[in-house]
């Protein structure tokens, strides 16, 4: 397809096409830029971030601190090796306060809500092919649907619990934690 094709869907909080740019496309403006060697390989549509080597770090913007919150990303992998971390927001040394990553125990949503860990996970056969990967919380469940479909869900009550203190609490796209050096 041709990403000039596909319109910007309404209500967007952020959007990182990877168009051969760590830039947002909904004027967020809180992309802090590529580290490392950042790379650019085709996509599902255009162009797609190919994080092995790179990632890229988002400030902390008050827009991605919500109630209640939902990810969505074209993924893709032969193994799952690629695909550690999808995003992570907020992480303070132990985990984020969102996060879309492929776990040891399967892919996998989860939230810090409550003061405690809440995850939705399904195992993945990684075949080289494109999956939607979407995680959902809405103030009270944590869902993860894989190409259209619930995959797994769990109850997950009480706020969501921001964190500023490890990396100001930023938006990693790529990884968790921006690695030092």
């Amino acid at each position: 397809l041709d990403p000039a094709c596909v319109p910007k869907p309404t209500g967007l909080v952020g959007w990182w096409r990877g168009e051969g740019s760590p830039d947002e496309e909904t004027g967020l403006s809180a992309t802090s830029g590529a580290r490392l060697s950042l790379a650019y390989g085709t996509g599902y549509v255009g162009q797609a971030f190919q994080t092995q080597n790179g990632y890229v770090r988002v400030g902390n913007h008050a827009a991605l601190r919500p109630a209640s919150v939902t990810v969505a990303a074209w993924v893709r992998s032969a193994d799952g090796t690629g695909v550690p971390y999808v995003l992570a927001k907020s992480y303070d040394g132990s985990g984020g306060t969102y996060a879309l990553n492929n776990g040891t125990s399967g892919f996998q949503f989860y939230v810090l809500s409550g003061g405690a860990y809440r995850y939705a996970r399904k195992s993945v056969t990684w075949d080289n092919q494109w999956r939607h990967v979407v995680g959902t919380y809405d103030g009270s469940m944590v869902r993860l649907y894989i190409d259209g479909a619930l995959a797994a869900e769990s109850a997950a009550p009480g706020p969501l619990n921001y964190s500023a203190s490890y990396q100001n609490g930023d938006l990693m796209i790529g990884t968790y934690y921006e690695s030092p050096g």
